[in-house]
């Protein structure tokens, strides 16, 4: 008999904590509330008989109680039958979204249940939720049960709106009201460690340190059947170590602020390795000489960052670059010389690059350039190739970008140059190659094609 009576007590007392807790689900405050909401309400219903947070804010206003405090809750919940209520607030920090969940009791407004999950995306991992909702159910199991009124609110739908006069939750009815204090104290210490780069990526710094590989060619626009053709010059491959950094200084002090897109850019690029070779007649046999070759750039610029959106941006600059390509003529043997003179480039790059960040990881960026040369060195001699009666340039490259976290980036990048001459016929290499005076040598094409990846820290 005494068996007979535990064995009831055990069925009644499952029958009870197995009947679906009555919850009602109200708003996410804060940056993507409503979506974060919206997929969270969609994996956590089947497990409650869901109260309409219409009809819970409704009766709330009736009773002046639209404030989502524990005091509240205890008089609006009974009222409408919820055996608890779900809130939730959303953060958005460094591109990364803070999601913190709260169950609390209908009867006392009590905190059961605090679920704090992160992401990085504006969609929440399988995973992610079978957490929340695994750990919310937990406590839900526990809750007192309360008495359900006559005409019983409607179940809600996922894509039920609030009303229009309903009191939407803000970050004020914080879910985690109690914790304000401390909340504040840990805040105001974060702050003084904060580094200056908000949501979009408005940055106050950024240093990239990689390599880049590529090759260069030198091309000629000559007159056919020339008996002396200028040679071309094809490059092996180019290696080389690049370091950029792009600085904002504005944007120590406010990094929301128009000026803080004003910023300078330095840009230096080192040859680590170029394979040249000449060919050239040894007695009557065809050999091949390398010839040392030494490369380096080096960038300066202005530059203004505009945030169009949430996702786009477009960066302007306007640098001056000074470019050295330049042989060791000394390590050729006796005879034998290079078509191609040394090349001392300086220019200007007008400049405008279009960007978007696909996500808060990735970011695919697009840029162009005018080349407006300035000098050309060695090749403007009257003893090389002379002036040029025009000179034009464009320079053009994208990049992918993936932050492994915050502060560091990892970005692949190409791209190509191309430089276009038209010579004057001054220079003593252009004319008189088939022995009769004529210009010979119309014009040259320099390109070049690269790629490269890159490692960094943003500040």
């Amino acid at each position: 008999m005494r068996s007979l009576s535990v064995l009831i007590i055990f069925l009644v007392s499952f029958s009870a904590s197995a009947e679906k807790k009555r919850i009602a689900f109200l708003s996410f405050s804060g940056d993507k509330g409503a979506s974060f909401r919206k997929q969270v309400y969609k994996k956590v219903k089947r497990r409650y008989k869901m109260v309409s947070r219409g009809s819970y804010f409704k009766k709330a206003k009736q009773m002046d109680a639209s404030r989502l405090t524990k005091d509240n809750i205890a008089k609006v919940a009974p009222e409408v039958g919820a055996d608890g209520i779900i809130v939730g607030r959303v953060r958005r920090k460094d591109g990364q979204y803070s999601i913190t969940i709260v169950l609390r009791s209908g009867t006392t407004g009590e905190i059961v249940k605090k679920v704090s999950v992160r992401s990085r995306s504006l969609i929440l991992k399988d995973k992610t939720l079978r957490t929340i909702d695994g750990r919310l159910f937990s406590a839900a199991r526990k809750l007192e049960k309360a008495e359900v009124p006559e005409e019983e609110p409607e179940e809600e739908e996922p894509e039920e709106e609030e009303p229009e006069e309903v009191e939407q939750a803000t970050d004020d009815d914080d879910p985690d009201a109690e914790e304000e204090p401390r909340r504040k104290k840990r805040k105001k210490k974060r702050r003084k460690k904060k580094r200056l780069l908000d949501d979009e990526g408005q940055f106050a710094a950024i240093a990239l340190l990689g390599g880049k590989f590529g090759t260069r060619s030198v091309n000629y626009n000559q007159r056919v059947g020339t008996a002396n053709p200028v040679a071309d010059y094809p490059s092996g491959l180019i290696s080389s170590l690049a370091l950029e950094l792009d600085l904002y200084p504005l944007a120590f002090a406010d990094r929301h602020s128009p000026a803080s897109g004003i910023g300078i850019s330095v840009g230096f690029d080192k040859a680590l390795g170029i394979g040249t070779s000449i060919g050239y007649n040894d007695n009557g046999t065809q050999a091949v000489a390398n010839v040392g070759t030494s490369y380096q750039s080096l960038t300066l610029g202005l530059l203004y960052r505009i945030r169009i959106n949430e996702k786009i941006f477009v960066r302007l600059s306007a640098q001056y670059r000074k470019d050295d390509l330049a042989f060791d003529l000394a390590s050729l043997p006796a005879g034998v010389s290079v078509d191609l003179p040394s090349i001392a480039y300086s220019a200007i790059l007008p400049g405008v690059r279009f960007g978007t960040n696909i996500t808060p990881d990735f970011t695919l960026a697009a840029e162009v350039s005018a080349f407006l040369p300035l000098s050309a060195g060695d090749y403007q001699l009257t003893t090389e190739f002379g002036g040029a009666s025009s000179v034009f340039g464009v320079e053009g490259g994208a990049f992918f970008e993936y932050r492994i976290s915050q502060k560091i980036p990892l970005r692949f990048g190409g791209g190509a140059s191309m430089i276009g001459y038209t010579f004057d016929g001054t220079g003593d290499k252009t004319k008189n190659r088939n022995g009769d005076g004529t210009v010979d040598v119309g014009g040259a094409r320099d390109l070049t094609i690269f790629g490269g990846v890159s490692i960094g820290y943003r500040y």
